[in-house]
């Protein structure tokens, strides 16, 4: 009888065992969300986030894009235009393409959706917000071996996955400027001027006619040390 109870206790051992193996290879079947980006573009009140793109840990070759979603960024509830498969920078890939990527298109209808900019009182000029909290979910996709999943994210930093496709051909630089008079202080110091600088492509061909150099001053409340606020700053 010992013989028989230590049988039975190995098969439970080893039962348990699988049973514990099987769930961890459920668990590491299951997708979901390893990595989220936003987009944002600049508008006549600011910038907005107009695009969330979410890196999944495996690839889908369905999404349910008619399904109401809850989307919000900064705490401000969002509305979806567009749900579907995506590539890394976040463009709809055909039909039937299995993708890691899921892309969703969000309206900009207002000024009050999540600015990404804080206004410091003490400098009087626009920073970047300290973070930048997204939450999406739950959406319904379709994995490659054809099993149904619900991949979701709540409070995301999203901040560091920053991108700015309006601002892909700008050059930011800086030159240092000696011999400023500050209008606060009146003392001459020196200063370092950030820039950004667009160059045309067609303006690189130098067989063509010249073309014109603009000069664009931000306002005071888009000044700083990061050129990327003027820019985003306005429309």
């Amino acid at each position: 009888s010992l013989l028989v109870g230590c049988l039975g206790a190995l098969l439970v051992i080893r039962g348990w065992g699988a049973s514990q193996a099987a769930r961890a290879q459920a668990e590491s079947d299951q997708v979901q969300v390893v990595q989220a980006k936003i987009q944002a573009q600049g508008y006549e009140f600011g910038p907005a986030v107009n695009k969330i793109v979410l890196q999944l840990s495996h690839p889908v070759t369905a999404v349910d894009s008619g399904a109401q979603l809850e989307v919000t960024t900064q705490g401000k509830a969002r509305q979806v235009s567009a749900l579907y498969l995506a590539d890394e920078q976040g463009q709809a890939l055909p039909g039937g393409q299995a993708s890691q990527w899921l892309a969703l298109d969000l309206v900009v209808d207002s000024w009050d959706l999540g600015s990404l900019f804080g206004y410091n009182q003490e400098r009087l000029i626009s920073q970047w917000q300290a973070s930048y909290l997204i939450a999406v979910g739950p959406v319904q996709v379709t994995t490659q071996e054809g099993k149904s999943a619900r991949v979701s994210l709540a409070d995301y930093d999203a901040l560091p996955h920053l991108e700015l496709p309006d601002l892909a051909g700008y050059q930011f630089e800086q030159v240092q400027v000696d011999g400023v008079t500050n209008p606060l202080t009146g003392q001459e110091e020196s200063q370092t001027l950030h820039y950004g600088a667009f160059e045309p492509a067609a303006a690189k061909d130098q067989t063509r006619a010249k073309f014109p150099l603009l000069i664009w001053l931000h306002g005071q409340a888009e000044g700083g040390e990061d050129p990327r606020i003027s820019l985003l700053g306005n429309e």
